[in-house]
């Protein structure tokens, strides 16, 4: 709540963003990420290392996190420079296989199942 609310009246600081992103990879924050996520939501996150740090959670975070990270991303596309929207497709596209091999895995195991 506290990291809401300074993001919401300090929209502008950088060391509240860099504070905020190593609480986001701190095993202590797991399952409270969410929130964390909503709050750097009302910073700028259009810079590369930013955009990096939120796409991990858009692969390997929470249901929550997964969702909140990809509509960040996606409302943050219009400020990207070219060589952030190049970095963040490259990392989107070696990504994007290994979630669909899982699914792929998701799906077959889902057919095993009705077929057993």
């Amino acid at each position: 709540e506290i990291a809401l609310f300074l993001s919401q009246i300090c929209p502008e600081n950088e060391m509240l963003k860099e504070t905020l992103f190593e609480l986001l990879s701190s095993p202590k924050t797991l399952g409270a990420r969410g929130t964390l996520l909503y709050a750097l939501s009302y910073l700028d996150i259009s810079d590369a290392v930013s955009v990096q740090k939120i796409s991990e959670q858009l692969f390997y975070g929470n249901y929550e996190c997964m969702y909140k990270a990809y509509h960040m991303l996606l409302d943050t596309l219009p400020k990207l420079d070219p060589d952030a929207k190049a970095q963040l497709r490259k990392t989107v596209k070696e990504h994007g296989e290994m979630l669909g091999e899982r699914l792929d895995m998701v799906e077959d195991l889902y057919d095993s199942l009705q077929e057993a």
